[in-house]
């Protein structure tokens, strides 16, 4: 398998692992709320049956039904009980995952490959960066000497409207 193969198969064994954690954490936080939100322990329905079975304790088919509801109640809550046990393992296994392959994935992308050569000589390049020099020396030479003539003289200016010198 080749560097590149592995560098995939790396980014996508972290993906799929990190979808995984992330969907089962989701599940988790659902069983959890729900499972806050509703207990089913504490039933409405089964505490109702029992007040009924107060003021009727001979009812044998009322007894039945409190025993059957009571199971389905222990039945719900254990099975939300093994759901999170099970789904915090598969967390764990998954994330496990996640990190060796983000490990492993970091590692094999930040190898330091050989320098690639420079398609340019040093020889022409060096010419090429005194021609830049050269124009842009002439450029900034021109532009002075444009500038120097184009400066105007204040003093021949005052000398030609006949103000001296020495009369200021």
């Amino acid at each position: 398998m080749e560097h590149k193969e592995k560098t995939e198969l790396f980014k996508w064994l972290a993906i799929i692992s990190g979808g995984i954690a992330l969907f089962v954490s989701l599940l988790l936080l659902i069983n959890y709320m729900q499972t806050k939100m509703y207990e089913p322990l504490e039933d409405v329905a089964l505490k109702s049956l029992v007040e009924r079975l107060k003021d009727d304790p001979n009812n044998e088919a009322l007894k039945v039904d409190i025993r059957n509801l009571d199971l389905l109640a222990r039945k719900a809550y254990f099975t939300g009980v093994r759901q999170i046990k099970t789904g915090s393992l598969i967390l764990v296994i998954a994330s496990i995952f996640l990190i060796f392959s983000l490990y492993n994935y970091q590692k094999l992308s930040s190898v330091i490959n050989a320098p690639v050569e420079d398609e340019t000589e040093p020889a022409k390049a060096r010419i090429i960066t005194q021609r830049w020099l050269a124009v842009t020396g002439i450029l900034i030479f021109c532009l002075a000497l444009s500038a120097a003539f184009l400066t105007t003289d204040h003093l021949n200016a005052y000398s030609r409207m006949g103000v001296n010198s020495e009369d200021a």
